[in-house]
């Protein structure tokens, strides 16, 4: 178990379990099965569950404050502007998800590369894995 402490008291806040390496296998097949349908998915539909994501994290801001408090020691009033920056972060995408994903031509200096073409295709990563320091 992993015991997660407030900074500011110094006491136990909860505790977590670790993960041993056959869940954390288990977990990125199923990830990556999941993955399959999410790259199949319209752009609408992630539009529709992105903004969902955006409205949640506006709604609940109070309670991701209230975790980053206990977390890191950090005050509500620096908490705030973050947590609202993420929605801000994602409804930006939104409005650009089109042109995020969609592949496009580059321009090239004609002398530099004389005939050539080029383009910006995307082709997402797939599952990948993030070791936090909280």
């Amino acid at each position: 178990m992993i015991t997660s402490i407030n900074p500011g008291n110094g006491l136990p806040i909860s505790e977590f379990p670790t993960t041993s390496p056959e869940e954390v296998t288990f977990r990125v097949a199923n990830l990556r099965k999941v993955q399959e349908q999410w790259r199949d998915s319209s752009i609408e539909t992630r539009r529709e569950l992105f903004n969902t994501l955006a409205n949640l994290i506006e709604e609940r801001s109070r309670e991701i404050m209230e975790v980053m408090h206990l977390e890191t020691g950090k005050l509500y009033a620096d908490g705030e502007p973050e947590v609202m920056d993420v929605a801000a972060a994602v409804r930006h995408h939104l409005a650009h998800l089109s042109d995020i994903t969609s592949d496009r031509p580059l321009e090239l200096d004609e002398n530099a590369f004389p005939g050539t073409k080029a383009s910006l295709t995307f082709q997402p990563y797939g599952v990948i894995g993030l070791i936090m320091p909280w």
